[in-house]
């Protein structure tokens, strides 16, 4: 069975087509996915994250459902712009079905659009992503290259929760 082609929109355009309350729910939902079923976001939260100019959030619908999401945070580092990609997951029943694959390309779409100036200037994307998914992968498949323990550009991501 062929599933009909998703619609995309980002943070700036997604309100014009469907309600923060039903997208914030649907966004839980889809989320829990990734961050447990615990997971949650006010309606503040949520309006603060699709108004903040460096972020960037894509989501994909299906039948003004949403079905999978990707965001990125712009990073400003001179000399150059980069952008941190999180938080990309598909809603659980529509998993592996190249929806992942359009969030993300269409979220690389909007970076080189809106923070690239149109692909003039060059953006590092970087993203984080635990070897115990077995989703490394799926990574490599749209042209990113690790930088784990076994790659030749080793790295190690501290973290501290203040």
């Amino acid at each position: 069975m062929s599933m009909s082609r998703p619609a995309v929109y980002t943070n700036r355009n997604i309100t014009s087509v469907k309600g923060i309350e039903d997208l914030r729910s649907e966004y839980i939902t889809v989320s829990k996915r990734l961050h447990g079923d615990q997971f949650d976001v006010t309606l503040g939260d949520f309006q603060a994250l699709l108004d903040d100019i460096k972020e960037l959030v894509v989501f994909a619908l299906l039948d003004s459902q949403l079905v999978a999401t990707a965001q990125a945070t712009l990073l400003w580092t001179p000399p150059q712009l980069q952008a941190y990609i999180n938080n990309v997951v598909t809603h659980p029943e529509y998993g592996g079905r190249g929806l992942g694959r359009t969030v993300m390309e269409s979220l690389e779409e909007a970076i080189k659009t809106q923070w690239g100036e149109n692909g003039l200037r060059s953006i590092k994307l970087g993203l984080t992503n635990s070897p115990t998914k077995g989703n490394g992968g799926f990574y490599e498949q749209l042209g990113w290259t690790s930088r784990g323990p076994e790659s030749d550009h080793s790295t190690v991501m501290w973290v501290k929760t203040i």
